[in-house]
Parts: C-alpha cells; sequence; structure tokens
C-alpha cells in the first residue's frame, strides 16, 4: 500500500508518516523545504516495516507545488491515498511576488492542487482515497473579499477560513464536480503542534488543558486512512470520533454534524 503525506517533516504529519510506516506502509513525504528533516525521518524508517520517500518542496508557493507534482507524477504509476496536511499559522499575511499570501496557498491551495492533479494516479488503485486535513464545520462564514479571504490572511481569522474552506471544499468536490475518487475531511481535534506555538499566549495556555498530542491525533487519522468501513465512500467528514457529513449549511451561521451516511445525488 502507498500514500502520500504533505507536510509530513513535521508535527501531525509525521506522526502519521511513522505510524503507517509502522504498520508496512510505503509512505510518501512531500514537504517540508529542510532536507535535514526528511533525512531524521528516513533514519527512522529504517527501523520500520514501511518505505520512505521524501520530495522536499516549498508548498507556500504555487510554482513549487507544481514543480513537485510534475517530478512525482514522472515516477508515480498508482498511489492508494493521499493526506493532504500541511499547514502553517502567520500573524500577519506574507505574500509573494503576485500578492499572493504564502498561507493561503499552504493552508488552502494546496490541497485543491493536489486533488486535481493526483486524480489520475488515484484512479489507478483498486479503492481510492483523499483526506484532507484542516477542515471543520465551526468555522465563520467564509468571506470571499480579497482582503480578508486570500491576500491579508494572515492571524486566526486568516486560519479559520482556511478551515471552513477546507471543508467546504469536500463538500463541493464530492457534490458538484465528480472525480471519480473519493474525497473525506477530517478534523482530529485541537493538537499540540508548532502552529500552536505560533499563535499566541492564549492559544498556548489553552492547549495545555485542550489539545492532545500529535500520536493521539495520527493515531486516528491512520485508522480512517486504513478504515475498509469507509473505503469508497465520498463526503465523509470525521470530527473527533463522530462521523458525519459536512453539509452546505455547515458553513452558515447554523452548524452541526449529520450522524447519517446516506448519500446525496450529485447534481453535476
Amino acid at each position: 500500500m502507498r500514500i502520500l503525506i504533505t507536510g509530513g517533516t513535521s508535527g501531525i504529519g509525521r506522526a502519521v508518516a511513522l505510524l503507517l510506516g509502522q504498520r508496512g506502509v510505503d509512505v510518501d513525504v512531500i514537504g517540508g523545504r529542510s532536507e535535514a528533516r526528511g533525512a531524521e525521518l528516513a533514519a527512522e524508517f529504517a527501523n520500520l516495516k514501511g518505505t520512505l520517500h521524501f520530495f522536499p518542496a516549498d508548498l507556500s508557493s504555487l510554482e513549487g507545488i507544481n514543480g513537485i507534482l510534475d517530478e512525482y507524477l514522472s515516477q508515480t504509476e498508482t498511489l492508494d491515498a493521499a493526506f493532504l496536511n500541511a499547514g502553517v499559522f502567520q500573524k500577519e499575511a506574507t505574500l509573494d511576488d503576485k500578492g499572493r499570501d504564502r498561507a493561503f496557498i499552504v493552508n488552502y491551495l494546496h490541497r485543491f492542487i493536489f486533488v486535481r492533479r493526483l486524480n489520475k494516479v488515484l484512479q489507478a488503485a483498486p479503492v481510492p482515497r483523499i483526506l484532507i486535513n484542516g477542515s471543520s464545520n465551526a468555522a465563520l462564514r467564509i468571506e470571499l473579499n480579497p482582503q480578508v479571504f486570500g491576500r491579508k490572511y494572515g492571524g486566526t481569522k486568516g486560519l479559520i477560513h482556511a478551515l471552513a474552506a477546507n471543508g467546504f471544499l469536500t463538500y463541493w468536490l464530492n457534490r458538484r464536480f465528480d472525480t471519480g475518487v473519493p474525497v473525506q475531511a477530517i478534523n482530529p481535534g485541537y493538537v499540540d503542534t508548532k502552529m500552536v506555538e505560533g499563535s499566541g499566549l492564549f492559544m498556548r495556555l489553552l492547549s495545555r488543558w485542550l489539545a492532545i498530542e500529535p500520536a493521539k491525533a495520527a493515531a486516528k487519522i491512520v485508522q480512517v486512512l486504513l478504515d475498509q468501513e469507509t473505503l469508497g465512500q465520498d463526503g465523509v467528514f470525521f470530527r473527533w470520533h463522530q462521523k458525519g457529513r459536512l453539509q452546505a449549511g455547515d458553513f452558515g451561521r447554523t452548524r452541526k454534524v449529520r450522524s447519517d451516511l446516506e448519500t446525496q445525488p450529485r447534481t453535476g
């Protein structure tokens, strides 16, 4: 079995990669940029059943994303699953030379691009799956004003909008656009990662009581990735230990997770 992870050299992604390696899964990690961290991860994989292929990449750059995907797809014929996980927290917007916010690219756009470009190799697998991390049905209504969503995107508000956007992306892919590959979303809970460390004193204090360790989040994510019961089911949303479906109304003022798994007909 072969699974791709974005942002797999630290935090949740790293914990998921190691747990999959323990279970004999071959893991492809794309991003971050540090080859030293990639080498450290490879050294740990030397004692595991699975194998690791590390692709250093800048996932805050559209050029970097498409460049590494060109390289990856040139040597990959089939893939069983993709865990789109990479994310950053920044207090203020950091724009590239074309005015695009780098956090917006990492936290949302890289997922959209990977979904589209991995489609062919995923379809070659018996039962493929895409799992998007960083989704929430508890986020605010998405603001499409470019000064909020896409440019001046830093801080907690920007991160919350990314969570909502990823949830809506999952809903939209499975209800409006048939990719042929089931797309699911997960919110494993409030996880103590470097994103929390950089998010301010209040969030760091809150993490002492509410946050779980990356290893605990990874156990839930790996359970989902390898779960035979939900393979082939699209639009499933995992929030902590609940399983439901993302609904369009989840992104308005009223939010809840439905417990049923009834399939709604696609309209396009």
